[in-house]
């Protein structure tokens, strides 16, 4: 099939070279407690801390998010005897990330 109209047919290749002026960081605090409550307080004063150091350090707060808390329950699955019962919870695990955009050269 040959068309009528005049075609032209580009191919090309790119390329970019640079130097990087930013770069993003995942980091993750995580503990372990007895309690909900406990965990909860410890993963918060963990991560302040580390959003304190990194403020400290020159990120700037809209460089640093913090983001997906859980909280799991801790479970002891050995239960003793020809009849296990059900799993107990033994204590708690929580954690958040922390986002870090550092910048440089800007």
């Amino acid at each position: 099939f040959q068309s009528e109209q005049p075609t032209i047919a580009v191919s090309a290749v790119g390329m970019a070279r640079g130097v990087p002026d930013e770069v993003t960081v995942t980091m993750g605090v995580e503990v372990f407690a007895l309690t909900t409550a406990d965990v909860l307080e410890a993963v918060s004063a963990k991560s302040d801390a580390l959003v304190a150091y990194l403020r400290g350090a020159g990120v700037s707060e809209q460089d640093l998010q913090t983001a997906n808390l859980f909280v799991y329950p801790m479970y002891d699955y050995s239960q003793p005897g020809p009849v296990p019962g059900p799993p107990t919870i033994t204590g708690y695990q929580a954690g958040v990330t922390v986002y870090v955009t550092i910048r440089w050269g800007v």
